[in-house]
């Protein structure tokens, strides 16, 4: 893909089609706005910012049940752990309790060493610490989801992209500031909520301000 700026318009060049605007928001993830070729380059910093803006590494499961036998155990399904694969779980069941679901999310160096396994003996993994956590109950469950962050083609990760340290404070000044008639959206450019997708709207109407704005100068 390729973004080249003019005087009066910005042509984007994709693998079939090209696109004429007066100007564009860019809103994907940092790793693969980096890999768009920019005609002029961008500046040094923004340049930089992107390429140090790396992804994190996520796993997210759902388990399904035909209850959620928990609650009968006046257990609430939530866990927060620092030494099984699946560190944060969270009941999502729904209200009318028809089903039982547990949401599970493997996160850091676990999901990097998951990510390598095949899928049937991650899904052992992940079962064996929902049985760690909640007892035998949770050994069969009806359905299993998951969604693998690390080897999605358009993310790269999840759930957001971050700064290593030295990145913030020597390119972040410039997340947000706009390079000619490019501007820049998306969830890591928020000022709250960075990482939801309340930043993520929050990053996109702020955009499009800047861009109408822009257009009564």
């Amino acid at each position: 893909m390729a973004v080249e700026q003019h005087v009066d318009h910005v042509i984007v060049t994709c693998k079939a089609q090209s696109y004429k605007a007066k100007n564009i928001i860019i809103a994907t993830p940092p790793v693969l706005a980096s890999k768009i070729h920019y005609t002029p380059q961008l500046p040094v910093k923004r340049a930089k910012l992107l390429q140090s803006m790396i992804m994190g590494a996520v796993i997210k499961v759902h388990l399904a049940y035909n209850k959620p036998f928990w609650r009968h155990q006046k257990l609430n399904g939530a866990v927060v752990a620092t030494d099984r694969a699946v560190s944060v779980v969270f009941d999502q069941s729904p209200q009318n309790e028809s089903h039982g679901v547990l949401l599970g999310l493997i996160e850091g160096d676990y999901a990097v060493e998951l990510s390598a396994l095949d899928a049937d003996t991650r899904r052992k993994r992940v079962i064996a610490d929902y049985v760690y956590y909640f007892g035998h109950q949770a050994a069969h469950p009806l359905e299993y989801v998951e969604q693998d962050w690390l080897t999605e083609e358009w993310s790269q990760g999840g759930y957001v992209a971050h700064m290593p340290p030295g990145a913030m404070t020597t390119y972040g000044d410039c997340i947000r500031e706009p390079f000619d008639r490019i501007h820049w959206a998306g969830t890591e450019t928020a000022t709250e909520w960075t990482g939801y997708l309340d930043g993520a709207l929050q990053s996109g109407i702020r955009a499009a301000k800047e861009v109408i704005n822009k257009q009564a100068i």
